[in-house]
């Protein structure tokens, strides 16, 4: 008996790999968004510390107007750097959205064709039953009355 082949087989192959492929590159964007969003809370954190530093300078008893106009610009300059960071993270992120969606894209095509397939061969399954059924059929009816493989079945008939 040959080997049984499906046509969906080599299809769903290549699906399987596009939605591997897919997931891994959803994946890969997703950890960059994360990496943007967590550089992003760092230098918040900076910025959130170089504001005490500055009320600290500046609510002392004795000021000193280098140290305020320095941690001032380095403010400025980590603000800036935050700001840079906050769109670097959200273009990420919605870069990540967009790889998710055609990944389930790629997941929903896969298990699609990985349902007929399955229909597919449980058609099969019940045809080849239905085969066997049939044989034994005729197998009782030869065996009951010789005569009877002279005759048609009647489900043959309409065959």
């Amino acid at each position: 008996m040959r080997a049984l082949r499906f046509g969906l087989a080599r299809v769903l192959r290549v699906r399987v790999i596009e939605e591997e492929l897919a997931r891994g590159t959803w994946q890969q964007a997703e950890r960059a968004a994360q990496e943007a969003e967590a550089a992003a809370d760092a230098t918040l954190g900076e910025v959130a510390r170089s504001e005490e530093r500055l009320a600290k300078i500046q609510g002392g008893a004795r000021i000193s107007p280098a140290e305020v106009v320095l941690c001032a610009g380095a403010l400025d300059t980590l603000g800036r750097v935050l700001a840079h960071q906050r769109r670097s993270a959200k273009t990420r992120r919605a870069e990540a959205a967009r790889l998710r969606q055609a990944w389930e894209a790629a997941r929903a095509r896969m298990r699609g064709l990985e349902r007929l397939e399955q229909r597919e061969r449980a058609q099969h399954r019940a045809d080849l039953e239905a085969g066997e059924l049939r044989e034994i059929d005729e197998q009782a009816l030869r065996r009951v009355s010789p005569s009877a493989t002279a005759r048609r079945h009647p489900n043959e008939d309409s065959r």
